[in-house]
């Protein structure tokens, strides 16, 4: 019925097809890793640019945290008259 060959062949292609589904699923899972890691990437990069105008509006922020100082120890001053600012 079935000579050595074909036992042969069958078993050959019985090894290539357990091979192939063995990369196949190795495969899977890179692939599946690299689309996650590409989604961090995006995300990594959107939040980068925020941060960048963040940072760009930074010595605008400080001066007006310093103008708003300044103007509650006035409004202190003005309203408590001889009691120090750095009370409160």
């Amino acid at each position: 019925m079935i000579n050595d060959k074909m036992k042969f062949l069958i078993a050959f292609l019985i090894i290539i097809i357990m091979g192939v589904g063995f990369y196949v699923t190795v495969y899977q899972k890179k692939i599946a890793a690299i689309k996650q890691l590409d989604e961090t990437i995006i995300q990594k990069t959107s939040q980068l640019s925020k941060d960048k105008a963040l940072i760009v509006e930074m010595p605008k922020l400080k001066d007006e945290e310093k103008q708003l100082l300044v103007e509650k120890d006035n409004i202190i001053k003005e309203k408590l008259g001889t009691e120090e600012a750095k009370d409160f």
